[in-house]
């Protein structure tokens, strides 16, 4: 656990940001930086003690606004991107250019740091490929073709992995490198597969399954993966790569759909579309490097973890 460490966290109001602030606001000082307002961010809705917590509303591809925030900051935990395969089709241009902007100025600020310990940055398994069984850190990138524009998200994102290892070995910034694997859990937005299902088998609407149902996934509970995060960030490693993610939490994506229906008790019916759209068939992770360097073990199982959304989605309706 960190104590008394001043914590810059780029992307703060965010899913995976916001969470890194819950774990870390009590015992330390945080300052996040994020385009966002705070009224409706995943934050406010986490009701936390703002006293040790300081928020700018600010664009991290301004570079000359975003140097102001400052240079005595013991950790940079760079969350900040342009993602969701809806989004990144639509604004290709935006994310590609978006997330280059904030690798670049995040480790520029981390280069002017006066006393920094590790500079934490968030990448993508889709820098895997269209497949990706049990893969590791050490497997090549492969970014699907250029006509996809899914994939100008890995393109991107591989490309900010490159330019922080240069920054490592050409600054001598202590850096690591985080590569989530299907992250769920209670506060999340967006239209991941699990939030999707589950928002419209609470109403019990019918839900459509792209392609054939067989796409396989093994989803990560937040709590989960935060647990890998800060054994990341409090280890002593630097320059590694690590994936975090659940390999035990693994099915297919109508299998999923069938899991959600049974645990919502839901009048939803399921059907299979057949209809082609671009998506990865098979995204399973090694976790082998973070169990055997950072003693990294998930331990909530996909029941559990969506039983908690449930629950909390239901809470959450009543206000």
């Amino acid at each position: 656990m960190l104590y008394n460490q001043k914590i810059l966290i780029l992307g703060g109001l965010g899913f995976i940001g916001a969470a890194l602030v819950r774990h870390y606001h009590i015992t330390n000082y945080i300052t996040i930086v994020d385009k966002i307002e705070y009224e409706n961010s995943v934050l406010k809705l986490m009701s936390l003690d703002l006293t040790n917590i300081t928020i700018y509303k600010m664009d991290i591809t301004n570079k000359k606004d975003f140097l102001n925030v400052g240079t005595d900051y013991d950790y940079i935990i760079n969350v900040s991107a342009l993602l969701g395969i809806k989004k990144v089709t639509v604004e290709s241009i935006q994310t590609i250019l978006t997330n280059l902007k904030c690798a670049e100025n995040s480790l520029n600020l981390a280069s002017k740091q006066s006393n920094l310990k590790k500079y934490i940055t968030f990448s993508t398994s889709e820098i895997y490929g269209n497949t990706s069984d049990n893969a590791t850190e050490h497997d090549p990138a492969i970014i699907g073709c250029i006509s996809e524009p899914r994939w100008c998200y890995a393109a991107s994102k591989i490309t900010a992995d490159h330019l922080t290892s240069a920054y490592h070995r050409e600054y001598g910034i202590p850096v690591i490198i985080i590569r989530p694997f299907n992250i769920f859990g209670e506060y999340r937005k967006g239209s991941n597969a699990i939030n999707t299902f589950l928002t419209k088998m609470l109403n019990n609407d019918d839900v459509y399954v792209d392609g054939d149902g067989k796409q396989l996934r093994a989803w990560c509970y937040i709590d989960d993966f935060i647990l890998g995060v800060t054994k990341a960030i409090e280890s002593n490693y630097v320059c590694e790569v690590f994936n975090i993610g659940n390999p035990h939490n693994q099915l297919t994506i109508f299998e999923l759909a069938k899991l959600i229906k049974k645990l919502v008790k839901s009048k939803s019916k399921i059907e299979i579309t057949n209809l082609f759209v671009p998506d990865i068939q098979l995204r399973r992770v090694s976790i082998d490097k973070a169990r055997n360097l950072l003693g990294y073990e998930p331990k909530i199982s996909l029941i559990e973890g969506i039983e908690r959304m449930i629950k909390w989605n239901k809470a959450h309706e009543s206000k």
